[in-house]
């Protein structure tokens, strides 16, 4: 029920009596501290997926209490052997597939937690021994209830096609973050050598022009185009906008519809993180995946879906945001254009999303936006 603090509709959490989400969320965080410090779940298994739920909401957009929670989660999964091949009893194929997909989920709420607070990965890659996940260690299945017992809106478990189609976009996230994760090792761990590896533009950034370290940053660069050439097309995100797309069965659920936008937002924040001036110099492949955030975000925001955006997805705005306001000081009257409009259509999302994350009030991109500051209008051009 925490978990879903931040999606519910506000109506229900002010008719059960709140006066505000962050006060649901708050009493319903301090209930959950209590239930799981008191030991009443005995089973493990129940208490790490339920971790694994909590562990996705969002209280700073600096990482740092997804961090603290991951390593709860970690330590865990780590002592009950989620992370080994062989586990020590024997196991039916259900619960394996069970523990493979627990093992991967962990693996990635590591990486997208070391990504957004900047920090090394938790979990150790020698002791990580579980196999990549693939969609046949999902069950999908037509759901257990009847169709009377279920909501008129909870039709995803009628549905085997989207559960196909979000079993999918899970393993193409978990192939996603093996990529983001190495790049965290080469950006997290300077090479020792010598102060004239360095350069004027990459000490700022603790980035050591080392032939090793470029030669794994050109590596992680290929990786990352090779898993967007191999990503499966219900995968892939087009235009909410077009004709085409309007009558597609997967834009049916929302759901689907911000998880295909949230792995597009991911892809293009490592892209943007890779290819800053200080690494590779390469400011145009950086503000190509920030135009690509900004409108994904767009489209999102125009169909009303913007408050499900995961904290995944409001990070990759804010990746968006900065490299637009870094872009305002460009010469370019063309560029300048640009970067203003993706300024101020990033601000509208992010401030659709201030009554789900009140840390987006705070969060630094945010503070440049409202200050005050009045960005040119476009007639005024370059100043």
């Amino acid at each position: 029920m925490l978990s879903a603090i931040q999606y519910v509709g506000l109506e229900h959490l002010l008719r059960a009596g709140y006066q505000s989400r962050q006060e649901g969320y708050s009493l319903f965080a301090q209930n959950t501290k209590l239930l799981y410090e008191s030991g009443y779940e005995t089973d493990d298994l129940t208490v790490l997926q339920a971790l694994l739920l909590v562990a996705q909401c969002c209280e700073s957009f600096s990482g740092a209490t997804g961090w603290c929670r991951s390593c709860y989660v970690i330590r865990l999964a780590a002592t009950m052997g989620i992370f080994e091949t062989c586990p020590a009893v024997p196991l039916g194929p259900n619960h394996q597939k069970l523990r493979k997909r627990l093992a991967w989920v962990c693996y990635m709420m590591d990486c997208l937690s070391a990504f957004r607070a900047r920090r090394a990965p938790l979990i150790n890659p020698v002791e990580f021994r579980v196999s990549m996940i693939s969609v046949d260690d999902f069950d999908i299945s037509f759901g257990p209830l009847s169709a009377a017992e279920l909501p008129l809106d909870c039709v995803f478990v009628r549905d085997v096609d989207v559960q196909q189609t979000a079993a999918t976009l899970c393993v193409s996230l978990a192939q996603l973050c093996t990529c983001i994760r190495e790049l965290l090792a080469v950006q997290g761990r300077p090479d020792r050598s010598s102060s004239s590896d360095r350069t004027s533009a990459g000490t700022g950034n603790g980035i050591i022009r080392h032939p090793s370290r470029l030669a794994r940053l050109q590596a992680t660069t290929k990786a990352l185009a090779l898993w967007r050439d191999r990503l499966p097309p219900v995968c892939q995100f087009a235009s909410l906008k077009s004709v085409d797309n309007i009558q597609t069965k997967s834009l049916m659920y929302p759901s689907i519809v911000v998880q295909k936008c949230s792995l597009e937002m991911v892809y293009f924040s490592a892209v943007a993180v890779l290819h800053q001036p200080e690494i590779f110099s390469s400011v145009a492949r950086t503000r190509h995946a920030a135009l690509q955030i900004t409108q994904i975000a767009s489209e999102l925001r125009e169909r009303g879906l913007q408050q499900l955006i995961p904290v995944t997805g409001a990070t990759a705005i804010l990746i968006a945001m900065i490299v637009h306001i870094t872009d305002l000081r460009r010469t370019d009257p063309t560029v300048r254009h640009e970067a203003i409009k993706g300024v101020q259509s990033c601000q509208k999302t992010m401030v659709g999303l201030e009554e789900v994350y009140p840390a987006v009030r705070t969060a630094s991109p945010l503070t440049f936006v409202h200050s005050g500051t009045r960005f040119p209008s476009r007639r005024s051009g370059p100043t």
